[in-house]
C-alpha cells in the first residue's frame, strides 16, 4: 500500500486523538497511514467485512481495531509507538 507522498505527518496530539477514537472514518484512516481516498476507502471496506465487527450506528464507519489488524498493527502497539515517540520528544528515556 502506497502512501500519499504529500502528508504532513501527524503531531503526537493528533495521533493520540485518532487511536482514543471507537471508529475512523475514510478520512480518519487517511490522516493516520497518509493513503489516498480510494486507498482508505478500500482499506475501511475491507476492516467491515473481513472482522465482520461493524459499528451498529454508523455504517459509513470500522472500528479501530478491525483497521489496524488489517494494517498488521494492534492498539496496543501503536499506543506503544506513541509513547516512544512521547518519551523521545521530551528526551525521556525509561
Amino acid at each position: 500500500m502506497k502512501r500519499n507522498e504529500k502528508q504532513i505527518p501527524l503531531t503526537l496530539s493528533k495521533r493520540i486523538a485518532l487511536l482514543s477514537k471507537p471508529t475512523w472514518s475514510y478520512q480518519d484512516i487517511g490522516l493516520f497511514f497518509g493513503y489516498s481516498k480510494t486507498k482508505s476507502v478500500e482499506i475501511k471496506n475491507r476492516a467491515r467485512i473481513e472482522s465482520g465487527d461493524i459499528p451498529i450506528f454508523d455504517k459509513s464507519k470500522a472500528t479501530v481495531t478491525s483497521i489496524l489488524n488489517l494494517c498488521g498493527s494492534t492498539l496496543d502497539n501503536e499506543i506503544h509507538k506513541v509513547k516512544m515517540l512521547s518519551e523521545a520528544e521530551n528526551g525521556q528515556q525509561e
